[in-house]
């Protein structure tokens, strides 16, 4: 294996279970993550590392949950973290943590597991999507306090909330809904008013949105869909994607990660991760490439096994991470993660461990990457 591959450290948690979130400061100088369980209890925690691979502190879970944390975030100034998931199947969990010191800013329990946790730059605003609500919350000195809910409704449908985004500027939030009866997905669109959300528009799809990515300032948001293809937004009409872009590739199946970036040349990236349904159950990655009215495929390349979350770009749009690995049953497949040009599909590194893979993040800087696998262990690169 090439030494490019290797990592820079690797942290086990006191009780290594499954890692199935991670997440990064800018330059990737504080690190967070929860431990899971896909199949059964544990006692779980949140931790945070620095950027050399020292545990800065950690918050157990308390009681023993069946699955865990589900996804983390981090402010981008490394000053704040969320970790949300759940306890059981029908309760669920939201916490957030004051990175300097690992105090407990809020701990609510919710009829539903937190899918997903995003932050603005700077922490002030944290948002949240369990069940068919989408919720912001807002710091106040030492805590955070609810400021807004909306029930994920439209169209006549209402929509499980799988996905849920704000922009790092703290002024939109972008929303993935699916509804199971009639396989519709919907993305709603949020600006933040009077520091709650305003439903600014949204847009219904003809299958399940999976996943949503939003760009820096909000201007443009993505949608990856259950029949593996990619819708794009901006802000000129929130209600119609501009574009719909789909690799022409037989078996092409649902999609499990996304992330969009529009770069300071005004490209707007949007990267893929899609399933493959063939004799090898494969995954595939690919990027779009727009300059905010029309888009096109740029590249794809081969997963070994099926496509996981763990699609991130760095802000100037010169990197992309995938991860891969299938679970078949209690028994996994053996995972990867990967480093490409995000321009031009280069493969640059690749990296294999004993058992499946599902977060992997790039920081904002593009110079450290931290991925989660299954075997319990976080990973740490440097990418310079």
């Amino acid at each position: 294996m090439d030494a490019q591959t290797q990592p820079q450290w690797t942290f086990t948690p006191q009780n290594p279970y499954q890692i199935n979130s991670v997440a990064l400061d800018y330059n990737g100088d504080r690190c967070v993550f929860g431990t899971s369980s896909e199949y059964g209890q544990g006692d779980f925690a949140f931790y945070c590392c620095d950027g050399r691979g020292n545990a800065l502190w950690s918050e157990p879970l308390s009681p023993s949950a069946t699955q865990g944390f589900f996804w983390a975030c981090i402010s981008d100034n490394g000053d704040y973290a969320a970790g949300g998931g759940q306890y059981s199947e029908d309760s669920g969990f939201l916490k957030a943590y004051d990175c300097h010191t690992g105090k407990v800013m809020l701990d609510v329990s919710l009829p539903g597991r937190v899918n997903q946790v995003s932050m603005n730059h700077d922490g002030r605003y944290l948002v949240a999507v369990f069940s068919d609500t989408v919720q912001l919350y807002r710091r106040e000195e030492d805590q955070y306090a609810l400021r807004s809910s909306q029930a994920l409704n439209a169209e006549e449908l209402s929509f499980y909330g799988n996905s849920a985004v704000i922009a790092t500027d703290g002024n939109t939030v972008v929303v993935s809904g699916r509804n199971y009866d009639q396989d519709k997905g919907y993305v709603f669109v949020f600006d933040i008013e009077d520091e709650k959300l305003a439903h600014l528009r949204g847009c219904l799809v003809d299958t399940a949105s999976m996943r949503v990515a939003v760009s820096h300032h909000g201007q443009f948001w993505a949608a990856v869909l259950h029949d593996g293809s990619c819708v794009l937004f901006s802000r000129d009409d929130p209600a119609t994607p501009f574009a719909r872009c789909q690799p022409t590739l037989a078996g092409l199946g649902i999609g499990y990660g996304l992330d969009l970036v529009c770069t300071e040349q005004n490209q707007v990236l949007a990267a893929c991760g899609v399933n493959i349904s063939n004799s090898d159950d494969q995954g595939l990655l690919y990027v779009v490439k727009s300059d905010g009215k029309t888009a096109s495929l740029a590249w794809q390349a081969p997963l070994t096994y099926p496509a996981n979350p763990g699609i991130s770009l760095d802000r100037a749009g010169r990197f992309v991470t995938a991860t891969d690995g299938a679970p078949e049953g209690k028994e996994e497949s053996a995972g990867h993660f990967y480093l490409f040009d995000a321009q031009n599909g280069a493969a640059l590194w690749r990296y294999q461990t004993s058992l499946m893979n599902w977060p992997m993040m790039i920081t904002g800087s593009g110079k450290r990457i931290l991925g989660g696998s299954d075997d319990g262990l976080a990973y740490y690169w440097h990418n310079e």
